[in-house]
C-alpha cells in the first residue's frame, strides 16, 4: 500500500467515524418521517448535509422506509398467522378424524338397519300375499255363509239409504214452493189483526203444511238414522268376518 493510500484509508475512516452519530439519526429522522410524525427541521437539514443527502435521496429514503415498515407489519402478521394457521389445520386435521370415525360407524349401522328393513319388508309382503290367499280360500262352510249373508244385507240396506234419500229428495221438490210460501204467509196472516174467513183457512192451510213437512222431515231423518245405525253395525260385523278369515 502507498502513503497516499494509507493517508485516504484513515481519511475515509475519520469520515465515517465522524458521520455515525449523523447516519443513527438519520435512521431516526426517516422512521419518524415515514411514520407521519413531526420532526425537528433544522436538525433535519444539519444532519442531510452532514451525510451529502439531497431532497431526492430524502424523498427515496422515505419511501423505502415506509415500504420497510409495512413489510415489517406484514411479516409480524405472516408470523402471527402462521401459528393460527397451524392451529386452525391441526383442528381440521382432528376434525376429519371425527368425522371419518363417525361416517365409519353410521354407515355400518346404516347397512345393518337397510338389511333389517329389507328383511321386515320381505315380511310384510309375505304377509299381505298370504292374508289375500287366506281370504279367497276359505274352507269354513258357515263363515262362507255368513260372510253371503252379510253380503246381500249390506246391498239391501244401501238400496234402502238409496231409496230413502230420492223419497227425502222427491218429497222435497214436489212441496219445496208450497213450504217456502207458508214460510211467508204463516207470519204475515199471523201478524193482521183481524183475519176473514178465507184468510184463516189459508192459515191452517200453511200451519198444516208446515206441520206436515217438519213431521216428514223427521221420519226420514229417524229413517236414515236408523239406516245408518245398521251400516255401523255391518261395519262391526265385517270387522269379525275378516278376523275370522285369517283363522285357520
Amino acid at each position: 500500500m502507498s502513503m497516499a493510500q494509507g493517508l485516504f484509508q484513515r481519511f475515509r475512516q475519520q469520515r465515517n467515524e465522524s458521520s455515525r452519530p449523523f447516519r443513527q439519526q438519520y435512521s431516526e429522522f426517516l422512521r419518524e418521517l415515514a411514520s407521519g410524525q413531526e420532526v425537528d427541521f433544522e436538525s433535519l437539514e444539519i444532519c442531510c448535509s452532514a451525510l451529502g443527502v439531497d431532497e431526492a435521496q430524502l424523498q427515496a429514503d422515505i419511501e423505502t422506509m415506509q415500504r420497510r415498515i409495512q413489510s415489517q407489519a406484514a411479516i409480524h402478521a405472516a408470523d402471527q398467522a402462521a401459528g393460527e394457521l397451524r392451529d386452525v389445520e391441526s383442528q381440521i386435521t382432528r376434525l376429519r378424524a371425527e368425522q371419518d370415525a363417525y361416517l365409519q360407524r353410521t354407515n355400518a349401522q346404516l347397512y345393518e338397519l337397510r338389511n333389517s328393513e329389507l328383511g321386515l319388508q320381505g315380511q310384510l309382503s309375505s304377509g299381505n300375499v298370504a292374508r289375500i290367499w287366506m281370504r279367497q280360500n276359505i274352507l269354513d262352510s258357515e263363515l262362507l255363509e255368513r260372510i253371503a249373508d252379510h253380503h246381500n244385507r249390506r246391498q239391501a240396506l244401501l238400496s234402502d239409504l238409496h231409496r230413502a234419500e230420492e223419497n227425502l229428495s222427491s218429497r222435497h221438490d214436489s212441496r219445496l214452493n208450497s213450504v217456502k210460501s207458508a214460510r211467508v204467509q204463516v207470519p204475515y196472516l199471523r201478524s193482521l189483526k183481524k183475519l176473514d174467513a178465507g184468510q184463516q183457512r189459508q192459515l191452517r192451510e200453511h200451519e198444516q203444511a208446515l206441520r206436515d213437512h217438519s213431521a216428514y222431515a223427521e221420519q226420514m231423518e229417524n229413517e236414515l238414522s236408523a239406516i245408518k245405525q245398521q251400516f255401523r253395525q255391518l261395519d262391526v260385523e265385517s270387522e269379525q268376518l275378516e278376523r275370522q278369515k285369517l283363522e285357520a
